[in-house]
């Protein structure tokens, strides 16, 4: 090789291209986790908004209403572990993000009333909204729950 020769090498050019794909593989797989948060981020926004929308629907409601009665399973209160057991199921479940029935899977609204709490006269009512797969437990992979006190 003649010295007064510039210029790169095939060799230089290869590994300038080998660490230029990682790099970009690197950034594709920053890409698919950003798309991914944002995709759980949008889900856990309808799942809140469509838990507020059910609290003012029942917040509405006189406390003698049917949809704001206690069964007396209060210590299921603020768990989600059998949703089998919650007080009230929303008639339309599974709904879409406008609370409408799909008729296949989507979101899961139920809410549990407890009577007289924390005050005399008081309803605690706790919303609760599932999405997703189940775990190994058997319980939603996703939910949220949303707490209120209607009256006292």
């Amino acid at each position: 090789m003649n010295l007064k020769e510039k210029g790169f090498t095939l060799v230089e050019l290869m590994i300038a291209v080998v660490v230029l794909a990682i790099g970009i593989l690197g950034l594709i797989g920053l890409q698919v986790a950003a798309m991914n948060g944002n995709l759980s981020a949008n889900k856990m926004t309808t799942a809140m908004t469509l838990a507020q929308d059910e609290i003012e629907q029942l917040k509405r409601l006189p406390l003698t209403n049917g949809a704001l009665t206690d069964a007396g399973n209060n210590d299921k209160l603020t768990s989600p572990a059998n949703a089998a057991s919650f007080e009230h199921t929303d008639a339309n479940n599974p709904i879409n993000e406008s609370g409408e029935n799909t008729g296949l899977g989507g979101y899961y609204r139920f809410w549990n009333v407890a009577d007289d709490t924390p005050t005399q006269g008081a309803k605690t009512v706790v919303v609760f909204v599932f999405w997703g797969a189940m775990d190994a437990n058997g319980l939603p992979r996703h939910r949220v729950m949303v707490p209120t006190i209607i009256g006292g």
